[in-house]
């Protein structure tokens, strides 16, 4: 092996981390969403460390992408993958668009194409993990939570403004991550000049919602605002409306006199 195809590395660095969660969210802009989460592990297989990349590249562009083709469904291949090895073996993470008509034959297929680039006669137990991402995702990040788990292996230096827990994954040779074409810089132009936003780099945490005793609060201040102006009962140019509304008192507020009995 020669040639920077070839080429050695740690970790993810920011710029493959940031391809693939622009490709994410590109997949669910253009209505074919990541739908399933495949993990092959290489573990029981003869397959080494340093083919794990090539091998996979075969399973893809040999295999997968024929089949889809075959298929005639209108949808390009659309995925995005990391390859990790925290160990002595290394695992793909494969998050891919599959028609729902055709989920059930794409799982029997891998298990065909995994037992032809591995030269094994029998797929090893535990060696291929196919879910849905629906129920894999957790409801408040979604498909984003996925992408973050797959980039773990990310340079530990920009994984905190990634909002990624790093996690060391060994040395890969060759690729180490990609996206399908269908989910590019290519593509992401074309989006761009026909006039949709670029899509987001990074998972962002969603905001913090104010306490709900201030929203409470805000809510009945809006109210009692908008029955003063019903009533004309507006105050003054440049004074507090909140400030007007606590000193206000209704008519009643004093309790009446009582009558002292002869």
């Amino acid at each position: 092996m020669q040639g920077q195809r070839y080429r050695q590395t740690c970790q993810l660095n920011k710029r493959q981390v940031s391809a693939c969660c622009q490709a994410a969210r590109l997949s669910e802009e253009l209505g074919r969403p990541l739908n399933l989460y495949v993990v092959l592990d290489f573990r029981q297989t003869a397959v080494s460390v340093r083919s794990v990349s090539h091998v996979f590249e075969r399973l893809r562009s040999g295999h997968f992408v024929r089949w889809l083709a075959r298929k005639s469904v209108g949808s390009p291949p659309t995925f995005i993958w990391t390859i990790e090895a925290a160990g002595i073996s290394a695992h793909v993470n494969w998050l891919v668009h599959v028609p729902t008509t055709l989920q059930v034959e794409f799982k029997s297929k891998v298990q065909k194409w995994f037992k032809k680039i591995t030269a094994e006669e029998h797929t090893p137990y535990g060696a291929i993990h196919v879910d849905d991402v629906g129920a894999r995702a957790t409801r408040s990040t979604g498909l984003m939570s996925l992408v973050r788990y797959i980039c773990k292996g990310i340079d530990p230096h920009h994984a905190a403004r990634m909002y990624i827990d790093h996690v060391p994954q060994g040395t890969i040779v060759g690729k180490r991550s990609g996206v399908s074409r269908s989910l590019g810089k290519a593509a992401i132009k074309r989006r761009r000049a026909a006039g949709f936003p670029k899509p987001a780099n990074r998972w962002v945490p969603p905001a913090a919602t104010p306490p709900r005793t201030e929203a409470m609060q805000s809510s009945q201040f809006l109210r009692q605002a908008r029955r003063l102006a019903a009533c004309g009962n507006l105050p003054p140019s440049g004074q507090d409306s909140s400030a007007s509304l606590e000193t206000r008192r209704p008519h009643s507020a004093e309790p009446p006199a009582t009558r002292q009995e002869a």
